[in-house]
């Protein structure tokens, strides 16, 4: 079970790194003909983040190597929206 359990956070943690990189990916790279798509697109996809990085329990969050992971997503969920590309 502990294994499981790793393997657990450790997927979480691989999650979290892409949900980032998508993140940054369609304010880099998504240009609609209708901008309100981009905004949209990138507060449902924010939302969805900001969920899974709650998901995360505090204890493995507080980790110092994980700190930097974990503040990677929660800049790109902030960043984005606000950046309204």
């Amino acid at each position: 079970m502990v294994a499981a359990v790793g393997k657990d956070q450790v997927d979480v943690w691989g999650k979290a790194r892409k949900v980032a990189d998508d993140l940054y990916e369609i304010r880099d790279t998504f240009y609609p003909q209708n901008p309100d798509d981009k905004t949209s697109k990138l507060q449902h996809e924010s939302d969805l983040a900001l969920k899974l990085l709650d998901s995360i329990p505090a204890e493995a969050a507080a980790i110092p190597q994980r700190t930097a992971v974990l503040s990677q997503p929660r800049h790109a969920v902030f960043e984005c929206p606000a950046k309204g590309h």
